[in-house]
């Protein structure tokens, strides 16, 4: 008779089990945020800064044409990424637990608005009355972002930012509109007064800079920032070439330099010297840079925070405004993704 088979015993599995949990919505679209503000600040830097520059410098034709294409083909991708994490924001928004039904309904629409006025800009220049409603629909935006975001203690400084970044945004349109329409009629009183609401934008934008600048150097207990205090040299240097741009005919490198400094700058209405316009631009599209490239515990603020200061006050163009909208929802989900216990840092 066989005998018969014996069985031992399974032993037990001591591997440890690795859970994985499937990031949310929230977190998934933070995370594209942080991908797509990338791409949004060297588009500002190559296509609003450095092509300005190189024209007329004494870089060769074909250079510049290089140039030309890398810049359109760079706008064009970014409108594309930014319409697409709207798309995520906008969902994403939509089904917010914790928020109002009001917040989710009103920053959905005028998201969406900004959406369709800003991809309108990729066939046709938009007109005069389209830009002014994009202007109004982007800055309507921020400020419900904003509102939203200042609940939250990990993103109340950037909701902060965001309502001030607005309100300089609107009333930089307004002080625009009121001077063009001093400039139609011959009103010489019409236009001193834009030009002081032009002057108190332009301070609430520099304010707004000061405040990012000084959050962003001690957010992590630390006396300075090593990319905020870079970002500072770079855009008092920048300015100080902007400024002197006409001595600066024998060096080719300051020149381009000068010339990026100033085109980044919109044209100012307000009391103000170049000097001080041109490092209050530059240093808000820099602090976006260094924001990107600074290490924190909280990197889906980080990328919310360099995407508003991109659009920065000049939401009444397309990219700059889809760039504001897309930051001011990504600020709104803040909130849930901290209520989870997470961070969308697994982009970084």
């Amino acid at each position: 008779m066989a005998d018969a088979p014996t069985t031992h015993p399974a032993e037990p599995d001591d591997r440890p089990r690795v859970s994985w949990v499937e990031p949310s919505l929230e977190a998934l679209t933070l995370a594209r945020v942080r991908r797509v503000a990338w791409l949004a600040v060297a588009a500002t830097l190559l296509s609003r800064a450095l092509l300005p520059a190189l024209r007329g410098a004494v870089v060769g034709d074909a250079w510049i044409a290089r140039a030309e294409w890398a810049a359109g083909a760079l706008a064009q991708l970014l409108l594309l990424a930014l319409t697409y994490v709207m798309g995520l924001a906008c969902l994403a928004t939509a089904r917010t637990r914790g928020a109002s039904l009001l917040y989710r309904a009103s920053a959905t629409t005028t998201a969406a608005t900004v959406t369709l006025l800003a991809t309108m800009a990729a066939f046709a220049p938009l007109t005069g009355v389209v830009a002014v409603a994009l202007g109004v629909a982007a800055v309507a935006t921020g400020i419900l972002g904003a509102a939203q975001a200042v609940q939250v203690p990990a993103s109340r400084a950037l909701g902060l930012v965001l309502l001030l970044l607005s309100v300089s945004s609107a009333t930089r349109q307004l002080g625009a509109h009121f001077a063009e329409q001093a400039a139609l009629r011959g009103l010489l009183r019409v236009l001193g007064a834009a030009r002081w609401v032009a002057t108190a934008a332009f301070a609430l934008q520099a304010l707004t800079a000061l405040f990012a600048l000084l959050w962003l150097a001690t957010r992590e207990r630390r006396a300075a920032s090593l990319w905020t205090s870079v970002a500072t040299a770079a855009a008092l240097f920048a300015s100080f070439f902007a400024v002197h741009v006409d001595r600066l005919q024998d060096s080719p490198a300051r020149l381009v330099v000068a010339r990026a400094t100033l085109a980044l700058a919109r044209p100012q209405l307000a009391f103000a010297p170049v000097g001080m316009v041109t490092f209050v631009s530059s240093l808000t599209t820099l602090l976006a840079l260094a924001a990107l490239l600074g290490r924190g515990s909280r990197a889906d603020v980080l990328a919310a925070l360099a995407l508003a200061l991109v659009g920065g006050a000049d939401a009444d163009l397309p990219l700059a405004g889809l760039a504001l909208a897309v930051g001011a929802l990504a600020a709104g989900l803040v909130g849930p993704v901290a209520r989870d216990g997470g961070s969308a840092t697994f982009s970084t």
